[in-house]
């Protein structure tokens, strides 16, 4: 271990319990760092970083402590050999050190409880190497730009927890980050980012306590490796717990990226929301017999898992995954294509929680419904690659009779379609819309109403035209279309409306370009020339680039 000499700037090495006290700072890199290139040349005085450096060695023989470790120049970056124990070595290096400085650049010399929004927008809390910063360090001290002290990780728990979503459990050390969920940890880094792909799992090997080699150049599939040594070494299946921001029908059961493990959890299918503070590892007996759990294999044909599941709507399963939401199992939604025999994800970003029936002992008795599958292959270990921010969504209505639609209602509310030019439209945020919508389309003039029901990302099945009746509500109308029979996988659909004429519902999706376009067309009984092959009616207008 290098570190730096807090009066002369020296750098001097030490290896194993020749290692002296030290203080360690945590800091975001800037322009004119000093590197350790420039340390030893001598020649550092006059860069934009010394101020840095001095400020950090100065508070450290203020403290008592002779030697600091400061990343920017106590690491020989052109040794990717050096580069790379470093980085591994990185949490133990915070963890032993007797304090922690971190310096914030962009915050004032203000107590933050008077001036408490520039600390919440520090860079720092933003940058993903700064997470194990912060946890490790049992003393960790907070310094504003002029190095004038701020507070200590102690006294400020409560607003770095409120900023971090780490519990000040964690912050206190009276915690383990092992003691909580895998996604739970995941969602710490959430909201942060790196300057290199490869450092958002890198970032994080000491949360994990995982040693993994660095390969530099392999871009996301550095996460996907941090997330197979996790399965090698923890039966916790909230690693698949995770949301995408991606137009997708089905993915394996790996993420690319922690940014898919948001703070608040992961929705329900059937209402609400899971967070990931209350999820545990299930501890229930099976009676089953079959009460090991084995690790995740990850094979040259993907990822085997011994799961219990059971059918659920179309071709899909329901599995559980071995976790419980306030007692209740939570079940990933599966799908065995044919084609390859394997089971796919799909539903991506939501779970299904049910109730299991026990009896006095403890033992969960509704099991015997439920297949022990001891062979389940998922796909190999991709996701989706296209992401976007926000999905164009338009709906046309067109006529070919005299007659005229319109949009009466949707469902869920709070998703209100605007009007413009003769296009209904909004932007969706995929994270949050959910995947079903529901429109109920009237025809003017006449008491003619019928619902639209669409999937959005077009896992399970894509479209639904439902009459509509006076007497039932939207929200009704629409749990009983989510429950009833399952069409076949298309995105095409056609019914026949009481006046005779038909309703075609069709559609088109530009993933690549997030956008999304729904047609709903009424046509007389005579245009209808091929009722099973209904095509796709587009507005004769301009389409939108």
């Amino acid at each position: 271990m290098r570190l730096i000499n807090s009066t002369d700037f020296e750098p001097a090495e030490f290896f194993g319990d020749e290692i002296p006290p030290y203080a360690i700072l945590s800091h975001t890199w800037g322009y004119g760092e000093v590197e350790l290139r420039d340390v030893l040349a001598g020649s550092f005085h006059d860069r934009e970083g010394f101020a840095k450096l001095q400020g950090c060695c100065a508070q450290a023989a203020n403290d008592g402590l002779a030697w600091v470790w400061i990343d920017t120049c106590c690491i020989d970056k052109s040794s990717s050999a050096e580069l790379s124990e470093a980085i591994n070595s990185m949490y133990t290096w915070y963890r032993n050190a007797e304090v922690c400085y971190v310096y914030l650049f962009d915050v004032p010399a203000l107590d933050p409880f008077l001036d408490k929004h520039k600390f919440q927008k520090a860079r720092w809390f933003t940058r993903g190497w700064c997470l194990q910063e912060l946890i490790a360090p049992r003393e960790v001290e907070f310094y504003a730009e002029d190095w004038s002290e701020l507070g200590t990780k102690w006294t400020l728990q409560a607003t770095i927890s409120e900023i971090t979503s780490i519990p000040a459990s964690v912050l206190l050390h009276q915690k383990q980050p092992a003691q909580f969920p895998v996604a739970q940890r995941m969602s710490w880094a959430s909201m942060r980012s790196t300057k290199r792909e490869e450092d958002m799992a890198y970032c994080l090997l000491g949360i994990f306590d995982i040693n993994m080699p660095l390969l530099y150049g392999e871009g996301k599939k550095a996460f996907i490796r941090l997330q197979q040594e996790i399965l090698k070494r923890e039966v916790d299946y909230s690693i698949f717990l995770w949301r995408s921001t991606a137009i997708h029908d089905a993915t394996g059961l790996l993420c690319d990226t922690p940014h898919c493990f948001p703070v608040e959890g992961v929705p329900i299918i059937s209402g609400g929301s899971c967070k990931y503070s209350e999820i545990s590892a299930s501890d229930l007996p099976l009676k089953s017999g079959s009460e090991r759990i084995n690790l995740p294999e990850v094979t040259p044909r993907g990822l085997e898992m011994t799961l219990y599941t059971r059918a659920y709507q179309a071709n899909t399963l329901l599995a559980w995954i071995y976790l419980t939401y306030k007692g209740d199992l939570i079940f990933l939604v599966l799908n065995r294509k044919s084609l390859d025999h394997k089971h796919y994800r799909t539903r991506v970003g939501y779970i299904e929680v049910m109730r299991m029936g026990r009896d006095p002992t403890g033992y969960i008795t509704s099991l015997s419904d439920y297949e022990h599958v001891t062979t389940a292959i998922f796909t190999e270990l991709v996701i989706p690659q296209i992401e976007v921010r926000t999905l164009d969504f338009k709906v046309w209505l067109q006529s070919k009779t005299t007659e005229e639609l319109d949009i009466a209602e949707v469902y869920p509310p709070g998703y209100d379609l605007d009007f413009r030019d003769g296009v209904f439209s909004t932007e969706l945020n995929p994270v949050d819309c959910p995947d079903i919508f529901f429109l109920l389309v009237s025809v003017k003039g006449t008491p003619e109403k019928f619902i639209v029901a669409f999937n959005l990302f077009h896992t399970t099945w894509a479209y639904k035209i439902r009459k509509h009746t006076s007497d039932a509500t939207l929200e009704s109308a629409a749990k009983e279309s989510w429950a009833g029979a399952v069409e076949d996988d298309t995105d095409r659909a056609i019914s026949r409306l009481s006046s005779g004429s038909y309703i075609i519902v069709s559609a088109k999706t530009r993933a690549r370009s997030s956008r999304a376009y729904l047609y709903i067309t009424l046509i007389p009984a005579a245009f209808a020339t091929d009722i099973s092959l209904p095509r796709t009616i587009v507005p004769r207008i301009q389409q939108p680039n």
